[in-house]
């Protein structure tokens, strides 16, 4: 079941390298989801949802602030992983 997940990440991440900033209408659609995926028992799949929310900010689909804003319940999510891989995600961002 976790290839699912996993393909459908790498779809989507495809998906917005096409696009680049014309994927915004899509975002509020596909950041719930990524977002929940950061909580997989399987670190691919993390790492997938990983690559997914880089790339709306490298492909500027949303600048890092707004994004980190409609992400913001992730932070409190009842999943422990997710708010771990929440911060992670946050300090990966302002390392770069």
């Amino acid at each position: 079941m976790f290839q699912v997940s996993q393909n459908g990440l790498d779809v989507v991440g495809l998906l917005i390298e096409r696009l680049g900033s014309n994927f915004r209408p899509y975002l509020n659609t596909v950041l719930g989801p990524a977002v929940d995926r950061l909580g997989d028992t399987r670190e691919t799949v993390r790492d997938k949802a990983h690559y997914l929310i880089t790339k709306l900010m490298e492909e500027e689909v949303m600048d890092p602030q707004p994004l980190f804003e409609k992400m913001q319940n992730g932070f409190t999510h009842k999943n422990g992983k997710v708010r771990e891989e929440i911060l992670v995600l946050l300090q990966n961002t302002l390392n770069v």
